[in-house]
This record gives structure tokens, C-alpha cells and sequence, in this order.
């Protein structure tokens, strides 16, 4: 039994964040069902991020030509596994060791249980951690973005009044320069 994760084309931005966020809790919650988060740490943080700053690159054509012969080696693979050959005849017929069934379920020990229950808190644990610190990433990237307002609006400022000062300084020389004049005039 498989998870399959459906967003509709409407949602955007931080409905689709928060779509994800529940559907990996979701995951976590549920061990046995598959999907298709990468396991590794802070994949969902990357992928947030890049929806909420919206960077998405697309394939050089070196990464395109990967993804033919990747989609191309794939499918022999899928062919050859199944046990039936291009022409449609059944390969021999292979056995792989499996794991022990029992009434259908999978039988895993008290052992594996715990320690796949620890995991799955431990993941829980750091995408909490994951999304809290994507939250005050973006408020703090939202308050410096703010300051960089504030600080470019106070330079110009800054510019008016060494504009003024410069000015000023002009008519402190000409005013001195008339007043020597005035002085030697009187002498």
C-alpha cells in the first residue's frame, strides 16, 4: 500500500508549504505506508525554502540527456524484472528471498518496532525543528529586508544634509571672503 500525495493546481505559496508540512507529519505518523520525500535531512527545509523564494532551475541539457538514458535504463530494468521479454515470452522464472509473511502482514520484531518508533520521533522532532527555523528564517530574511528599506531612506537623508553642508560651507567662504574684503576696504 502506497501514500500518494495530491495538491491541487490552485494551491500556492504557503497553503502548499503547509500541505506539506502536514503530509510529512502524516508520513511520519504512519511507518508502513511509502512516499516520496527523500529521507534525508532537511530536504523538506530545501524544498520550503525554494517554494517560498520561488528559485526553481531547470535541467542543462547535460542533466536532460542523464534523465533519457536514466528513463531509458529504468524501463529495461522494470522489463527485465518482470520476467517477460520484449517479444512478449516468459523468462525463466527467478526467486528472490522475501520476507517471512504471516496472514499477509510482514512479521517484524519487538526490536525493530521500538527502534523504527524512535526514528520516526527523532524525524518528527527535526522537521519541527526543520519548519520552526524556515519560520524565523523568513521573518528574519522579512525584518532585514525591512531595514534595508529604513537604511536606503536614511542615506538618502544623509545625502540632502551633506548636500545642505556643502552648501553652507559655500556661503560661509563667499560671506568670509566678502567680509575680509569689507575689512580692507575699511582700513
Amino acid at each position: 500500500m502506497r501514500a500518494v500525495l495530491f495538491i491541487p493546481a490552485h494551491m500556492c505559496g504557503d497553503q502548499f508549504v503547509r500541505a506539506l508540512i502536514n503530509f510529512k507529519e502524516y508520513d511520519l505518523r504512519m511507518t508502513r505506508l511509502a512516499n516520496a520525500f527523500p529521507a534525508g535531512r532537511g530536504q523538506l527545509l530545501k524544498r520550503v525554502t525554494r517554494i517560498v523564494h520561488s528559485t526553481n532551475k531547470t535541467l542543462d541539457p547535460a542533466e536532460k540527456i542523464f534523465l533519457v538514458v536514466s528513463c531509458i535504463l529504468v524501463s529495461l530494468l522494470v522489463v527485465a524484472t518482470t520476467g517477460i521479454s520484449p517479444e512478449g515470452s516468459s523468462l525463466p522464472e527467478r526467486h528472490f528471498l522475501s520476507p517471512v509473511k504471516i496472514s499477509g502482514k510482514v512479521q517484524i520484531s519487538q526490536q525493530q518496532q521500538m527502534e523504527m518508533d524512535a526514528q520516526l520521533i527523532k524525524n518528527k522532532e527535526q522537521t519541527d525543528r526543520d519548519v520552526q527555523q524556515a519560520i524565523r528564517d523568513k521573518l528574519q530574511a522579512e525584518r532585514d529586508a525591512s531595514q534595508a528599506i529604513r537604511d536606503k531612506h536614511q542615506a538618502e537623508l544623509d545625502k540632502l544634509q551633506a548636500d545642505r553642508d556643502a552648501y553652507q560651507a559655500l556661503l560661509d567662504k563667499l560671506q568670509t571672503e566678502k567680509d575680509a574684503a569689507n575689512s580692507k576696504l575699511k582700513k
